[in-house]
């Protein structure tokens, strides 16, 4: 059949289902629940209503007229579902960087030698934590972990 590629690729069911197995996500959350905590000690639910706070406060210095427009998590403007995601991807990246200051500062000093990025690459697929868009966790793979 004819597909954007042109033409459908010549393999069997089979072999597709084992190509496609847990390489493709048809569902995600992109919050935690809203009473779930952040290894910031913030509920999901709380930042959630700082983002939108912020997000209200921006948008109304940014308007020339008077409009009732505000950011929701559920109808009308929406923040960006990725936020969530870029609140979790600074925890790691500030949880990593912490223990590698803790383990060697010199390493701090040259973070783009080889040796530093090795060892924050490492030091970030040990992380495990809670964060606004769910568990965050490397352990089995490049990806985090879903749930």
């Amino acid at each position: 059949g004819l597909t954007a590629l042109k033409y459908l690729p010549d393999c069997k069911t089979s072999e597709m289902l084992r190509a496609l197995d847990g390489a493709l996500s048809l569902v995600h959350n992109n919050y935690a629940p809203d009473d779930s905590f952040t290894v910031g000690n913030i509920s999901v639910g709380e930042w959630k209503g700082k983002l939108k706070k912020e997000l209200d406060k921006r948008m109304k210095s940014y308007l020339l007229k008077e409009r009732s427009t505000s950011f929701d998590f559920e109808d009308g403007n929406k923040p960006n579902k990725y936020s969530g995601y870029v609140y979790d991807a600074v925890w790691l990246y500030a949880l990593a960087l912490d223990k590698l200051m803790k383990v060697d500062k010199a390493l701090v000093q040259d973070l783009h030698s080889e040796k530093a990025m090795a060892a924050f690459v490492k030091i970030i697929k040990e992380q495990d934590f809670e964060g606004v868009s769910g568990r965050i966790n490397f352990q089995d793979g490049h990806s985090r972990l879903s749930e």
